[in-house]
C-alpha cells in the first residue's frame, strides 16, 4: 500500500486528460469545504503547486492523484514519532 498524500509530497495525476503531470500537494480540501473563490468541493481534493497546461486553478480530486515521492510505508507522523522517542 502506498503512503497517503500529505502536504509537501510529490504527486502524479492519473486522470486520462492530464496523466503523468506531477506537482507538489499543498493543501487538502474535504468534501463540502469552500475554496477561496466560493467553489464548494464535491469530493476530497488537493491544491497543487502548479496546474497542467496553464489551467485556471491547480485543484485535483484526490481519487486522480498518486503519491510518487517514495513508498517506504512510513508516514511523516510515524517518522516524527520515531525521531522523538530516539
Amino acid at each position: 500500500m502506498s503512503k497517503p498524500i500529505e502536504p509537501g509530497c510529490l504527486v502524479m495525476v492519473t486522470h486520462h486528460k492530464y496523466f503523468g503531470f506531477s506537482a507538489t500537494a499543498l493543501r487538502r480540501y474535504s468534501e463540502g469545504d469552500i475554496f477561496r473563490t466560493g467553489y464548494k468541493f464535491s469530493s476530497d481534493s488537493w491544491e497543487l503547486s502548479a496546474s497542467p497546461e496553464g489551467g485556471k486553478l491547480p485543484l485535483c480530486p484526490e481519487r486522480f492523484l498518486m503519491r510518487i515521492d517514495g513508498d517506504d510505508h512510513v508516514t511523516t507522523e510515524e517518522r516524527e514519532d520515531e525521531e522523538v522517542s530516539a
